[in-house]
């Protein structure tokens, strides 16, 4: 049997006892089938950051939220669960399916010069089908956004400051970066990466591309290596 067939088969083995035996190491989660009148907040949108916010405010026992979210539940799907069947959700019903604009000098090589936009349409919103990655906005985002609401606390240099209280970064070479951080509860570490990653990596430096140490210092240009939460 090939290396690929063999990786295929274990893949498919291992989603089916996933999916089956999951239940067995996890209770899984309360389903609420009756909701209030009312509630103190109400976050609309289950992504990564709608989560976060109703996990933070529910911490208080005094007041109510609830979250809604377009998509369903992101549970017991092998899928979601295992990073490398990441891209089976795309074009699928947990994904919403946007599509880019034709833009002048860009996807020159895909059909109709538009390229798949995969954003999650479920519980988690895209970090639920991003097969993990560790990813934050480039810098030129953040200071945009200031810009444009004339509010310097979205700026780059204001926001970092949470994306450093959220990690533990196990990273050597980035623990002591001044872009992150290490006391936080999300563990981010490198993707393990086989020789075929390398010789990209190195193809693309000879041909003159620029290689990112680290992508999440602001600066997202150049090859790099995936830092990933699937530790977590």
């Amino acid at each position: 049997m090939s290396t690929v067939a063999f990786l295929t088969v274990f893949v498919v083995l291992l989603a089916l006892v996933w999916r089956f035996n999951f239940s067995f190491f996890n209770s899984g989660p309360v389903f609420v089938t009756k909701f209030n009148a009312t509630y103190d907040y109400i976050i609309v949108g289950g992504g990564t950051a709608g989560c976060v916010l109703a996990a933070r405010l529910s911490e208080n026992d005094d007041v109510t939220v609830l979250l809604l979210e377009a998509g369903g539940s992101d549970w017991e799907n092998p899928n979601i669960d295992i990073p490398g069947l990441a891209p089976t959700n795309m074009k699928t019903e947990v994904d919403w399916n946007f599509v880019s604009e034709r833009q002048k000098g860009l996807f020159k090589g895909l059909a109709d010069e538009r390229s798949t936009w995969p954003r999650g349409r479920v519980l988690g919103g895209s970090s639920s089908i991003n097969a993990m990655a560790a990813v934050r906005g480039s810098r030129h985002d953040y200071d945009r956004w200031a810009r444009y609401t004339g509010d310097r606390t979205w700026d780059y240099a204001h926001v970092l400051n949470y994306f450093k209280k959220m990690e533990d970064m196990r990273i050597p070479e980035l623990r002591e970066s001044k872009f992150h951080g290490k006391d936080g509860p999300v563990r981010i570490e490198h993707q393990s990466s086989s020789p075929l990653s390398h010789k990209m990596v190195e193809a693309g430096r000879s041909l003159g591309y620029p290689v990112s140490d680290d992508y999440n210092s602001g600066f997202i240009k150049g090859e790099l290596s995936t830092q990933n939460t699937h530790s977590n």
